[in-house]
């Protein structure tokens, strides 16, 4: 169930969907202004269903995100002093102190320009640069910032906003306009929740050009340098969890625009998303906003109580995140400014181990000319920042006020581990080896202090400060002694791009079963990893390219048996088969009425007949593919098969009456049986005994009769389609009876 997060309030947004500022007028509050003038756009990654349906289980798009980010971005600035703040100037002297003060070369190498960037509009409805904040023009500032050897970002919206609707801009590189794929009565983000007249218009991507859009805007940004782009306002999230606007299909449109683009970006979705569509988030971006803005919008940038309830909302996404998954983004950090942070000294190391724990990307929100030495030897401690980049994000193992989070054995053999005291007074917090999945003695490092803290027996404990952290390096005294075996195989050796195969790794010992996780690899390049259960792990991928590939599996080893990888095995993946489909939202009027979709094929070399079935689609409804077979041996043309959906009463015409004129018709046919046997009964002589056996016959094959054709019109009058409903099917595509391919179909019956 979707639920609106708590706190929201429809009523702290004025008519224009804006939250007045402290001076009681539309743009003095920094958040929102910039929504109403369209200048804080969002930004969001999708990527094409059918390429991403191939890579599912390498699940990072678009060649980014194997690591997450550092760098710094501009809107705690703006949100402090204004969107005025984010200026050419204001923004190339960031981008020189990031490389001045030391931070780039520990790998802050990120510099991301938020809202307030944005004035106007070219004549294809593309967002153009504020020339007086930007007088050389966005590319000269983007230049700038890659000569310092850094990467630039920027932000922007889903949606289309007022003004681009009002001129009806013809699309750049297509036959359409603006008005052509936009709803304009609904919402294009959650900037513009609940208006009736949106300022941010919803894009309708079943419609031709839509995608055509989108591809020209991220074009534009790829012409700049572009290499990062921030999505915000995007539903459901952003305090919106329901489906009124729903822009997952806008996720997907900007990560296939992406990856036509000829340009590697990052692409971030934002904010506070709903962790129910987690698999698209993970499908299409390469990091998600977990939570509300880390802001306080007040006198500082941020205070305890705004960053602390991160502490139990990434619980929830814990599991989520990593080199396969994407990251976990916690909002900027807001840590070198001093007492301009908000935080004390201890807060402030506690945050900064919560987003190095987290493997969250650590991007700054402070202002750079202004570090002080506290706040910069925090970010400069190449040990944490190690425990942020290891690609092994923690989990909670205790909860509470005094939360541990711990990673998994990392490949040398140590474990990271972050303590905390949430509470207002100095208390203890404990971790047992135990919980770490191992016992007897370890070796504890404080990378914080950059100590030594000596051997400790079944477990730690620290005393902390209010609000005071510890991060630890945990490393066992003695070492694994036992290895195991482990084997690999696959569901086939010759397969197709696109394929789902399945890698089946086994990992046994004679002094007991092993534990803890494999991760599959195709030479250098991650397929992903699972956990062992029983000593096996199983993973399906589709991310193996053409071409012969050189699997193995890496156990990484638990306290009793070492690390091992596999023998390499062969697969040899052929050229396979692409495919679309459009539309995939499907409407019938009514139980008589049907819908068609088109699924547009392109053989690309491979000899397999497809065939086709819909599976989810309610009994009510028929799901008929023509030509139901396709061989594509021997074709290199696109080829087209049509998909039909109907309700039963369409195809087989069982809606010629009403099922009351059946039921009558068929019980005035049984009334007229019993009738015409009691005339015969009346007026035929019973003498003769052959005779009346006779006459018994034909009463009971009438009485008979009228009873089959009440049962056939109560049986068929189930069959009738629901009168309103929506929901959702798949369309399998087969071959050598294995499902290689699913599209997903959405159904409306009005």
């Amino acid at each position: 169930m979707r639920k609106r997060r708590k706190g929201t309030a429809l009523s702290r947004w004025n008519s224009h969907g804006v939250m007045p500022g402290k001076f009681g007028v539309i743009g003095a509050g920094p958040r929102f202004t910039k929504l109403v003038t369209g200048r804080k756009p969002l930004l969001v990654a999708g990527l094409v269903l059918i390429f991403v349906l191939a890579r599912v289980a390498l699940a990072q798009v678009n060649g980014q995100g194997q690591s997450p980010y550092l760098g710094w971005s501009s809107w705690s600035q703006e949100a402090l002093y204004g969107e005025g703040w984010a200026t050419e100037s204001e923004i190339e002297t960031q981008s020189d102190t990031l490389k001045s003060s030391g931070l780039q070369s520990h790998g802050f190498v990120y510099i991301n320009i938020d809202s307030g960037w944005q004035s106007g509009f070219d004549g294809y409805g593309r967002p153009l640069f504020d020339s007086t904040k930007f007088p050389d023009g966005m590319a000269a500032t983007i230049q700038h910032i890659h000569n310092n050897g850094q990467k630039a970002g920027i932000y922007w919206i889903p949606g289309v906003q007022q003004p681009v609707w009002n001129a009806n801009s013809p699309i750049f590189g297509s036959p359409y306009t603006i008005q052509d794929i936009v709803l304009p009565n609904i919402p294009g983000n959650a900037f513009s929740y609940g208006q009736s007249n949106p300022w941010h218009k919803k894009i309708d991507f079943t419609q031709p050009g839509a995608q055509a859009y989108i591809d020209s805007v991220v074009n534009l940004f790829a012409s700049w340098g572009v290499d990062f782009i921030k999505l915000d306002g995007v539903t459901p999230g952003s305090d919106h969890n329901d489906l009124t606007i729903d822009n997952r299909p806008d996720v997907t449109a900007w990560s296939q625009a992406i990856a036509q683009a000829g340009r590697p970006m990052w692409l971030t979705v934002s904010w506070a998303l709903d962790h129910d569509d987690l698999s698209t988030w993970q499908t299409y971006s390469n990091a998600r906003r977990i939570d509300d803005d880390v802001d306080c919008y007040c006198s500082t940038l941020t205070t305890w109580t705004s960053v602390s309830r991160r502490f139990t909302d990434l619980a929830t996404w814990q599991m989520d995140s990593g080199p396969t998954l994407g990251w976990n983004d916690l909002d900027s950090l807001e840590v070198g400014n001093g007492s301009q942070d908000g935080l004390s000294n201890d807060e402030r190391q506690s945050v900064t181990s919560l987003w190095a724990i987290a493997n969250a990307p650590m991007y700054l929100g402070d202002d750079l000319t202004k570090l002080d030495s506290f706040g910069l030897q925090l970010l400069i401690n190449d040990k944490v920042i190690a425990v942020d980049q290891s690609g092994v994000p923690g989990i909670q193992i205790s909860s509470g006020n005094n939360p541990v989070w711990a990673s998994s054995r990392l490949n040398d053999g140590t474990y990271n581990i972050a303590l905390f005291n949430l509470n207002s007074t100095s208390s203890a917090t404990s971790v047992t080896w135990n919980s770490l999945g191992f016992s007897g003695s370890a070796d504890v490092f404080d990378l914080w202090a950059n100590e030594d803290l000596g051997s400790f027996s079944d477990s730690y404990t620290a005393v902390l400060n209010a609000h005071a952290s510890q991060l630890l390096k945990v490393t066992l005294k003695s070492t694994p002694v036992v290895t195991p075996t482990i084997s690999l195989s696959s569901s086939a050796t010759i397969a197709y791009s696109g394929d789902p195969i399945t890698l089946f790794a086994q990992v046994s010992s004679a002094s007991g079963t092993p534990s803890g996780t494999v991760s599959f690899s195709n030479g250098t390049t991650a397929l992903g990893s699972a956990v062992l259960a029983g000593g096996n792990a199983t993973l399906i991928t589709s991310a193996l390219p053409v071409g012969p590939a050189t699997v193995t599996a890496s156990y990484t080893g638990d306290a009793n048996f070492s690390a091992i990888t596999s023998a390499p095995l062969n697969i040899v993946v052929n050229p396979g088969f692409g495919i679309s489909a459009s539309p995939t939202a499907l409407a019938l009027g009514g139980a008589s009425s049907q819908a068609t979709s088109v699924l547009l094929v392109t053989p690309g070399g491979d000899p397999r007949t497809l065939t086709f079935a819909c599976s989810g689609l309610s009994a009510a409804y028929s799901c008929i593919f023509s030509p139901p077979n396709l061989p594509l041996s021997g074709l290199s043309a696109q080829q087209q098969v049509t998909m039909t959906v109907a309700g039963l009463s369409a195809v087989y015409k069982t809606d010629r009456y009403s099922s009351r004129q059946t039921s009558s018709m068929a019980l005035s046919k049984m009334g007229l049986n019993i009738i015409t046997s009691f005339v015969l009964g009346l007026f035929v002589p019973f003498r003769r005994r052959r005779f009346r056996q006779i006459l018994v016959a034909l009463i009971t094959l009438f009485l008979a009769t009228g009873f089959i054709a009440c049962s056939k019109t109560s049986s068929t009058s189930t069959t009738q389609p629901p009168s309103s409903n929506s929901y959702g099917f798949q369309v399998n595509v087969m071959a050598g009876g294995n499902t290689v391919r699913t599209l997903n179909y959405t159904l409306t019956v009005q």
